[in-house]
């Protein structure tokens, strides 16, 4: 049983002394919206749960101007609250559009006067519940009792308790029209939904606001994803070698320490000199991660026509997704900027 146990901790320590390498960096990814060059933004008040709305774009902002949120749940209006501060907020800072205050489109509708905002987000909630739920459980309680003959016994009864825990729901609805012509763009929706721990009294429950709190946060970051760039990290693994050359584990090292000009030079070496495959892939690998798009698609283009390795292959295809993504992001920012004095 030792011997196994030795083997098996020693199998799981060379698995990770012998994990590949894997970079990390930021690459900045193209809205994914295409808002035909628009400069400007509004976001209108997003419109409460049990609050009829209209489908006719003017109308629907006007409606705006006179939403009684006295009539919806105070819970759901901090939820949309929330949700539009967290955008605009963003949007105020964006470098490649510019945020219109909401009531200068509603003013701008209503005295027929040339709209303000290229582009503008509205959106309203169909469906906001609370359920508070009753949870029974049985547990045990012991007690011990004394026989006519003095001996202690135990005997054993269970008790029932009630615990609570909430329940929330939101279902949001939005959609950016083109201001132009009342086009819209695009519709989308988003259920988001959350159940708190158990607590002993309904009363400690906390509120429907707090539960989904961090939820709405999340529905703000992928709305601006769409109507702006954003950053992501991108993992780039690097191959394990299996050569057992040392200058490899000289160039992998280099890497896991971020220098990676100093280890691509040392990767490129090595392939130039022994067309190890490993060294090529890595390469090639690290020009990507250095930005180096088209200098990455060459090498790995060139390592999969020499060898035919599904792995190149596999690289080659991500390497290309990331050129589409960049040219797009290219285009975005180059319409924004015969706009924009930035």
């Amino acid at each position: 049983m030792k011997f196994l146990k030795s083997l098996l901790i020693t199998f799981l320590f060379s698995l990770f002394i012998s994990c590949a390498t894997t970079l990390t960096v930021q690459v900045k990814r193209p809205a994914q919206l295409d808002l035909n060059g628009a400069k400007t933004i509004a976001v209108l008040p997003f419109r409460p749960y049990q609050i009829k709305s209209s489908t006719d774009a003017f109308s629907f902002i006007i409606e705006t101007l006179f939403l009684d949120y006295d009539k919806c749940n105070p819970d759901e209006k901090k939820c949309l609250d929330r949700l539009k501060n967290e955008i605009e907020n963003s949007l105020s800072k964006s470098p490649y559009i510019s945020l219109i205050n909401s009531s200068e489109v509603q003013r701008a509708v209503k005295n027929n006067y040339l709209n303000p905002a290229d582009v503008y987000l509205t959106g309203e909630v169909i469906d906001f519940y609370i359920n508070d739920i009753p949870h029974k459980t049985k547990y045990p309680v012991d007690y011990y009792d004394i026989d006519e003959e003095g001996n202690k016994k135990k005997r054993t009864e269970y008790k029932e308790k009630t615990e609570y825990s909430r329940s929330v729901r939101l279902e949001f609805v939005y959609q950016v029209v083109d201001s132009s012509n009342g086009k819209v763009i695009s519709h989308k929706s988003a259920d988001i939904s959350r159940e708190s721990s158990y607590y002993d009294r309904k009363s400690e429950l906390p509120t429907a606001y707090s539960i989904l709190e961090n939820k709405i946060v999340n529905l703000a970051i992928k709305i601006l994803e769409e109507l702006q760039p954003y950053t992501v990290n991108k993992s780039i693994k690097l191959l394990k070698d299996k050569s057992k050359n040392p200058n490899m584990k000289n160039a992998d090292k280099l890497a896991k320490k971020n220098f990676i000009e100093e280890s691509y030079n040392e990767f490129i070496r090595i392939y130039k000199e022994t067309e190890l495959f490993e060294a090529g892939y890595n390469a090639a690998a690290l020009q990507l991660a250095l930005g180096k798009l088209n200098v990455a698609k060459d090498m790995m283009e060139e390592l999969y026509e020499k060898t035919h390795d599904q792995r190149a292959l596999n690289a080659l295809s991500d390497i290309n997704n990331e050129i589409f993504l960049a040219q797009r992001l290219k285009n975005q920012i180059e319409n924004k900027q015969e706009f924009l004095d930035f």
